[in-house]
């Protein structure tokens, strides 16, 4: 493992901003404009699937995410291009260090991660590629299983409501006996 600065392995740039009033719900593609999540829908794309994004604007600045179908990427969002690595071990990598990421940002009223900052951002890095697909393949896994038990834990709440509804419909079907 050796320190690289984000510059020397991927090229990145902010998308074209959509104001929020034009987007339609029955697009076919996310409108990412930074944040957490798609902010609505698109009749098209300007970036291809498979795409590593970090917030540039707001509370969530520096938050990372990979698109993993084509999107339409929004004015306050970076999308990184031109890798010289695995992609997913990129975003993995870059989710690790999110937390740092977020420390990049300046402005007091709506904070912001510059380009310049984003680009010297400095972490650790394997050229390894055999390396980088078994942290891949080993991180998806992982990743996979969280899915499964978080789908588990939401059917286990729905569970616990509806059992909750079902006694206070009992308690009120014995009160008006």
């Amino acid at each position: 493992m050796s320190k690289i600065q984000l510059k020397d392995i991927c090229c990145f740039s902010k998308g074209s901003q959509i104001n929020g009033d034009e987007l339609i719900d029955n697009g076919e593609y996310d409108y990412l404009n930074g944040g957490i999540n798609p902010s609505g829908k698109w009749s098209d794309f300007n970036v291809s699937g498979g795409t590593i994004t970090i917030s540039e604007g707001g509370n969530s600045c520096g938050y990372v995410n990979y698109m993993p179908a084509p999107f339409w990427c929004g004015a306050h969002c970076y999308y990184l291009y031109d890798l010289r690595c695995e992609v997913k071990y990129l975003y993995y990598a870059l989710k690790s260090q999110q937390d740092r990421i977020m420390k990049l940002r300046s402005g007091a009223c709506m904070p912001n991660i510059k380009k310049s900052d984003i680009g010297s951002f400095t972490f650790e890095y394997t050229e390894d590629t055999s390396v980088q697909h078994i942290i891949v393949s080993n991180l998806d896994k992982v990743t996979h299983t969280i899915d499964l038990c978080n789908a588990i834990l939401e059917k286990l709440d729905l569970l616990v409501k509806s059992r909750s509804v079902g006694r206070l419909l009992l308690t009120s079907e014995e009160v008006a006996a």
